[in-house]
């Protein structure tokens, strides 16, 4: 073979080589499942399979080949697949094209986004229907989650990107929606949503979501308040979201609920804070009583490969207390976090009043915490 002859077989070699890969991509894209294209989350899967349960019509006779060198009698048993509506079919697992596999926006029908850039869906009260809530949709390579709804969960980001905020429950005691994560590289965490209030005498709120976590660039999301009852417990705040972050932030937790009762020798408890998080305030009211601040949040630790600085301590939440032989007592500080290595230690949180009014009563304030390592 000459030096021309092998030159030109190297560089046809090269370009059936370069279509190697695209070929590869297109075949495994057609074989893909329905869910890959467009995974469907909480509250959006219904909606989803309608298109992909569409009856493919039967197959038709292909009339056999007429011209050309010995076809005569090879077309006549021939049979190819038709889809009469193929040219106004507009929907479908895919939306309209391949295209949407890899960028595009969530939609209620399919939450997530495209595999390689998109956001994802934000429920709402228009459609959100899910009397259990619906979780955000998850977003691409580059994109951001979407927020759930009524206590849904946040969708989560891919490489760059923020993750969505947490649903607040509007169901009364259910607990709020935790954040989505934040992008692996860059992006903040959702935050958490807040619990509901329960409505029905001796119920507990419900629990602040926790907050989702940051990205290697990005700080954690803030936790959601517990939900405060009319007659009950409050319930807990949630736990901020850490980060992966060298020199990353972690979320601040949310606040506990307010615990109120009322009644012979009934005890109220005020929710327990989140990270760094205030407890919540305990009142109670009657002969007997007995009311019990929340416990502030500990404050999260950074103990990342460089210095860190740890978060504050959580106030303790106040205890009121009224009526004969009552007692209040506040709830203790949380501790604050730990910076290390060689980082900042944050104080710990106040301590809780308590005061308690009526005859033979009896108040404790909280004790304040500990101060964080450096």
């Amino acid at each position: 073979m000459s030096a021309v002859g092998s030159a030109e077989w190297t560089g046809a070699i090269g370009r059936v080589g370069g279509l190697a890969v695209p070929l590869g991509i297109g075949a495994a894209v057609l074989s893909m499942p329905t869910a890959l294209a467009d995974g469907t989350g909480r509250g959006g899967g219904a909606a989803g399979k309608s298109a992909a349960a569409e009856p493919r019509s039967a197959k038709s006779s292909k009339p056999p080949h007429t011209s050309g060198p010995g076809r005569a009698n090879r077309g006549a048993a021939t049979t190819i697949t038709t889809r009469p509506d193929a040219a106004a079919h507009t929907t479908g697992p895919v939306d309209g094209g391949l295209v949407r596999i890899f960028v595009g926006d969530g939609t209620a029908a399919h939450p997530n986004g495209g595999i390689l850039a998109g956001n994802g869906y934000t429920w709402t009260a228009e459609t959100c229907t899910d009397p259990a809530g619906c979780d955000g949709g998850n977003a691409g390579l580059i994109g951001n989650g979407g927020n759930g709804f009524n206590g849904g969960s946040g969708g989560s980001a891919g490489w760059f990107g923020n993750g969505g905020n947490g649903g607040t429950a509007l169901t009364p005691g259910r607990a709020g929606g935790h954040g989505g994560r934040g992008g692996l590289f860059i992006g903040d965490g959702g935050n958490g949503g807040s619990g509901a209030a329960a409505t029905l005498p001796g119920g507990k709120g419900g629990n602040g979501g926790h907050g989702g976590r940051g990205g290697l660039a990005g700080v954690g999301g803030n936790g959601g308040n517990g939900g405060s009852p009319v007659n009950g417990d409050g319930g807990d705040g949630g736990d901020g979201g850490g980060t992966t972050g060298i020199y990353g932030q972690g979320g601040n937790g949310g606040n506990g609920g307010n615990g109120t009762r009322a009644g012979l020798g009934v005890t109220a408890i005020g929710g327990r804070g989140g990270t760094g998080g205030t407890g919540g305030t305990a009142t109670a009211t009657g002969t007997g009583v007995t009311a019990l601040g929340g416990t502030g949040g500990n404050g999260a630790d950074n103990n990342g490969p460089e210095a860190g600085i740890g978060g504050f301590g959580g106030r303790g939440g106040n205890a009121v207390a009224t009526g004969d032989s009552a007692v209040a007592g506040g709830g203790n500080g949380g501790n604050g976090g730990d910076g290390l290595p060689n980082g900042e230690g944050r104080p710990g949180g106040k301590g809780g009043t308590g005061t308690a009014v009526g005859t033979g009563s009896t108040a404790t304030d909280g004790s304040d915490g500990v101060a964080g390592q450096p």
